[in-house]
């Protein structure tokens, strides 16, 4: 059977959605890479900065130390904030043409969907997926983790403002040390807290087998995806 000229449109949406998943030399330009190292360094050093944190508050005599460590981690916040928005101002509009193609191809696939059996099975991978998801959403939201660290990662970035804020205010006038150490204690308490609210959560999801059930969910569907390439192309030929 021939395909028709409207089912080139669902192969062109999906062969469009691949290649915006192939490697973008651009954001290699943007310092993509930078960013990337950025974010490991940083969550190094914010682990040392919370450990100087709990020494400096039963002992003043690491306040160098952790006067030291403030310097790090601000210094490192302030470069990937330089990097992440020249980022975000290319990513975005990527994000919004990804969004645009997954709706066309839910469109086109339902439209499909009788004609080929493949389809079919990918709809049904597609709820299996959903399905996964949603049990996940639903066991994190009994143990209110989910709400928890949104309402903690909101007051850390407002947390994280004034640390910087108060940062660069000491650089110009170290006779607010006191001030800085204040504010920073302020940040650390939230920023421990959100740490812990992690790691609670990267535990609980070990524990269950929904990663195991995704990847698994992922590696058929992209089965299914070439095969359903391959059909088109030989259908093409007949």
């Amino acid at each position: 059977m021939k395909r028709t000229p409207r089912m080139i449109d669902l192969v062109n949406t999906i062969k469009e959605r691949r290649a915006m998943h192939q490697k973008d030399d651009n954001l290699d330009k943007l310092k993509a890479r930078n960013a990337a190292v950025l974010r490991r360094e940083i969550k190094l050093v914010e682990s040392k900065y919370l450990e100087l944190w709990k020494k400096f508050n039963k002992n003043r005599d690491y306040t160098e130390s952790f006067l030291a460590i403030n310097s790090q981690l601000s210094f490192l916040y302030l470069k990937y904030e330089e990097i992440a928005e020249k980022l975000i101002e290319y990513v975005h509009p990527l994000v919004l043409k990804q969004t645009k193609l997954q709706f066309e191809y839910l469109r086109l696939e339902e439209e499909y969907e009788n004609s080929s059996e493949i389809l079919k099975e990918r709809k049904k991978l597609r709820d299996e997926k959903n399905d996964i998801f949603n049990k996940r959403i639903r066991e994190e939201t009994e143990a209110a983790y989910p709400q928890l660290i949104a309402t903690r990662r909101t007051e850390l970035k407002i947390s994280r403002g004034k640390f910087l804020e108060s940062w660069k205010e000491y650089g110009i006038d170290s006779n607010i040390e006191e001030k800085f150490l204040k504010t920073s204690g302020e940040y650390a308490k939230i920023l421990s807290t959100v740490k812990d609210l992690e790691i609670k959560i990267k535990e609980l999801r070990e524990t269950k087998p929904y990663l195991k059930m995704l990847r698994e969910n992922y590696i058929r569907d992209s089965i299914l995806e070439e095969k359903f390439l391959d059909s088109q192309r030989g259908a093409e030929l007949q």
